[in-house]
């Protein structure tokens, strides 16, 4: 099992966030400020600290679940027991990165009035611990990998030395995470760099001279925030009966085109995914769900929509939110498709790659299974998406290949139920 593998991969960047978000648990968990009236300035604590701990924490969390889930989709599609982990990420429920809570008072008159802050944030400390039992589990689950060999040549490279030293010393910069696979042997590294000007949480409220979201503006936020809960909440307890075996089972394709158009990868991004293993934003959705027949289908999915419309709820709830947020919520994912695998086999060096099995689409809004369709994908030595590659194709290169196949076989298969 290779550093490049996906599941490898996931798990090494989750445990990474992990570091990154016990550091943030060192700092306080509150802070206060206060503003003499008619004064330019106020006294405070580090006020802006907190804003950035609280805005990373609240992205770094559900990264870390997102880079799970990931890896254990790959995992279980391959037999693997993930049980342990499954436990552990049943108790985790919609949870956040950090509650915000913010109080404000006037104490005096006149002149002699000044106006109190103080900024507090419940930061996810058992959930943090339950990710880092996640990411363990996981790796118990797999001893055929050598997690500790891995992990001693990230800590040796010289890209995550300089990363490491990077975090302690540009705190002033808000961290917007990506993950950067390094092209060192064995570097994954999380690197972040943004400006501070971003969504997730206000600074000391006088130091603003106008909301950021007009009245009206507020109210439609606050309206889409509700429709989006209920949306999803009604979607999350539909989920299990939509998606039990004996359902997937009794769906049946009818003949009208589904409702939902699953994009595929266009002829150059599938190339330069073949020939790198980078997918660029015509290549399509970073994941496709994959699972084994009559095993669970997690909701994980609609789990992370509920986490980011909670998020935002927290956001206007403090006062904060931007247009930004709005147009987010106006533009959350409609469906969400996964695949079953009947058969799977797994490209080898000189071996070609199968999958066969059905796909499903589940529609949010109505909140059941409203397309399906037959998937047949092989990749062979002659696929023409190795026509460009030099020497000979490695098991590697099968497994991008029929990566495009099933993305391609999936489209062109769905069809609404009858």
């Amino acid at each position: 099992m290779t550093p490049n593998d996906p599941a490898v991969r996931s798990v090494r960047i989750a445990v990474t966030l992990c570091e990154r978000f016990a550091e943030i648990l060192k700092g306080p968990s509150q802070v206060s400020a206060h503003k003499q009236h008619g004064a330019l300035i106020g006294v405070s604590g580090d006020m802006e600290g907190m804003s950035l701990r609280i805005g990373e924490a609240q992205q770094i969390y559900p990264e870390i679940w997102r880079h799970l889930d990931e890896a254990r989709a790959v995992l279980a599609g391959r037999g693997v027991d993930v049980a342990a982990y499954d436990q552990l990420r049943a108790a985790e429920g919609n949870a956040l990165g950090a509650a915000v809570g913010a109080e404000r008072s006037t104490t005096g008159v006149g002149q002699y009035a000044a106006d109190h802050y103080v900024k507090s944030a419940n930061f996810n400390r058992q959930g943090h611990a339950r990710a880092k039992q996640a990411c363990d589990a996981l790796m118990r689950a797999t001893p055929d990998i050598p997690w500790a060999e891995i992990a001693r040549a990230e800590a040796a490279d010289p890209s995550i030395a300089a990363f490491t030293r990077a975090t302690r010393t540009t705190r002033w910069i808000k961290l917007a995470l990506i993950a950067v696979v390094i092209a060192a042997p064995f570097a994954y590294v999380l690197y972040t760099r943004s400006q501070q000007t971003t969504r997730t949480d206000e600074a000391w409220p006088a130091a603003r001279a106008e909301p950021r979201l007009t009245d009206g503006e507020r109210a439609q936020l606050d309206a889409a925030v509700a429709k989006a809960r209920e949306t999803l909440a009604a979607a999350v307890r539909a989920w299990p009966a939509a998606t039990e075996p004996e359902a997937l089972a009794a769906a049946a394709p009818g003949d009208p085109a589904c409702e939902h158009t699953f994009p595929v990868p266009t002829d150059a991004a599938a190339r330069h995914f073949v020939e790198t293993g980078a997918m660029d934003p015509a290549f399509g959705p970073r994941t496709l769900d994959l699972f084994r027949p009559a095993t669970p289908i997690p909701s994980r999915r609609l789990d992370e929509l509920a986490r980011a419309v909670e998020g935002t709820a927290q956001l206007a709830a403090a006062g904060g939110g931007t247009r930004a947020d709005l147009e987010g919520l106006a533009h959350l994912p409609t469906h969400i498709v996964f695949v079953v695998a009947a058969r799977l086999v797994r490209p080898g060096s000189d071996a070609q790659g199968e999958l066969i099995g059905r796909a499903y689409v589940y529609s949010i809004a109505a909140h059941r299974l409203v397309c399906t369709g037959s998937i047949e994908a092989k990749s062979t030595a002659d696929d023409p998406l190795l026509s460009s590659v030099r020497g000979r194709p490695s098991s590697q290169l099968f497994s991008r290949v029929l990566e495009v196949r099933t993305r391609h076989a999936l489209a062109g298969s769905l069809r609404a139920l009858k």
